[in-house]
């Protein structure tokens, strides 16, 4: 039987506009891109953090000053989209460059297995050393391949501080790929007299006056447009039916995610500073992104798993060359699938073909005419109603097995608040979404999501992030 992952690019190939297809006829060859010899690949990812809560991508809150500072020589990829907003399957993805359900982790806690094609294994051929700096026990799942692990349910700067060291204990001139994840903005719920671990808004961090901060985030998450003194529309917005009833409770949720955003960001820089004096002028490659991002009242809803809306997959994603990359924005949709083959595209050897796109033709821009539809699906799937999205030129559309389809017009409607099927521009998105479940094979028979067989400490973390029951 043929393997369904290459349909995946056969589906995506179709779904691209004509722009991007091969025209008829001959064709001139395509330029070898060079690539500096790497002497450190770095992949940050920030858990929980959506793009539109990052000054990097205009939020009128300095949340990311050092992020700010780095986009002026990178390249900045403005609409990435996550493959599903759950942890353990995002990342598996971005290793693997594969969908949750091709790689097979579709729950938090299930192990990615290292038979498959992975980056950790590609740069470990390719004479690398290679290690995994985590800020949870239950990533220790999709870390089989990496040399050195390291994880616990940490701070930032604790996750800094160890893989700082281990990079300075190196035998000089040793090429390294690091993966390291900050799990601090996914914790802006935690109340915790622990001050590194709750930390404060910088001063000067609020931009407007606190009526106009309200109207400012009502309208960027969709929240009720009410005054200070009118009556609050009272909702709720998690499956512990807790009420919203305030603006004031809306306003501190924002404080606190933003805080940890804040922490995050000087966290990076000191990543970032440290590691450039273990690699000097030698050439370097960082990839900083996030797996998903967080409701905060969008929808009505509070948290990532349960929703596949913008906050939730839409996130920032850098890339960082040293010798420089000359520095640009890119409007084009991306997938965080595309991480994989974009992180190993200079080793030699090659690892094998992946299902996915390298993002280089895009970062080096020799790609004006992209155009490609990003796939994601929401989990856990098989119970209420699978929903997939299908992204494309400010188009989405979210196929629902169980309740009505939904489309909407991102160009003019960002905060996804009126869904119109039966426009036209619906159904050309629509085919693109069918025609890629079709060619995908995919079906909620196979898909696992029993974890009863975890270890207890990964269990009992699971239950307190609110991830088991």
């Amino acid at each position: 039987m043929l393997s369904r992952y290459p349909l995946l690019a056969l589906a995506l190939l179709a779904a691209c506009s004509p722009a991007e297809r091969a025209p008829d006829g001959p064709q001139e060859p395509s330029r070898v891109i060079e690539y500096p010899p790497y002497r450190g690949v770095v992949l940050v990812t920030i858990d929980t953090l959506r793009a539109d809560h990052v000054s990097m991508h205009g939020y009128l809150r300095k949340t990311t000053p050092f992020l700010d500072e780095l986009a002026e020589r990178s390249v900045v990829f403005e609409n990435a989209q996550a493959s599903m907003p759950f942890t353990g399957p995002s990342h598996s993805s971005m290793l693997t460059g594969l969908h949750p359900f091709q790689h097979k982790v579709m729950v938090n806690g299930q192990t990615l297995s290292p038979e498959i094609p992975n980056v950790a294994k590609a740069f470990r051929d390719a004479g690398y050393r290679t290690s995994a700096f985590v800020s949870t026990g239950f990533l220790r799942s999709v870390t089989k391949s990496f040399d050195e692990v390291s994880l616990g349910k940490r701070s930032g700067r604790e996750t800094v501080e160890q893989a700082v060291q281990w990079a300075q204990e190196l035998e000089p001139g040793t090429p390294f790929f690091m993966w390291i994840h900050l799990f601090n903005v996914h914790e802006w719920e935690i109340e915790n007299p622990n001050k590194d671990r709750r930390p404060e808004l910088a001063e000067g961090s609020f931009p407007l006056a606190p009526d106009a901060w309200y109207d400012y985030l009502a309208k960027h998450h969709g929240w009720p447009m009410v005054q200070a003194t009118d009556p609050f529309p009272e909702f709720t917005w998690d499956t512990n039916r807790r009420i919203i009833s305030s603006r004031e409770t809306l306003l501190e949720t924002v404080d606190r995610y933003d805080a940890q955003i804040q922490y995050t960001d000087a966290s990076v820089r000191l990543l970032f500073n440290k590691l450039s004096e273990v690699i000097g002028e030698d050439p370097a490659l960082w990839l900083i992104t996030s797996d998903h991002g967080e409701g905060l009242g969008s929808h009505r809803y509070k948290g990532h798993s349960g929703q596949i809306f913008q906050e939730q997959l839409h996130v920032p994603l850098l890339v960082f060359q040293q010798p420089a990359l000359t520095p640009r924005r890119v409007s084009g949709v991306v997938s965080l699938v595309d991480v994989a083959p974009t992180l190993t595209a200079g080793l030699d050897p090659q690892p094998p073909a992946w299902e996915s796109l390298s993002l280089w033709p895009l970062i080096l821009g020799e790609q004006s005419g992209f155009s490609r539809p990003a796939f994601a699906q929401r989990s856990p799937v098989g119970t209420a109603g699978d929903v997939f999205a299908l992204i494309h030129e400010g188009h989405k559309y979210l196929y629902r097995a169980k309740h009505q389809d939904a489309y909407y017009d991102l160009t003019q409607d960002p905060q996804e608040l009126n869904s119109t099927p039966d426009a036209p521009g619906a159904e050309p998105t629509r085919a693109m979404l069918h025609a890629q479940l079709k060619a995908l094979d995919w079906s909620v028979d196979g898909q696992d999501t029993d974890i009863s067989d975890l270890p207890e400490d990964i269990l009992q973390e699971l239950k307190a992030l609110g991830y088991v029951e």
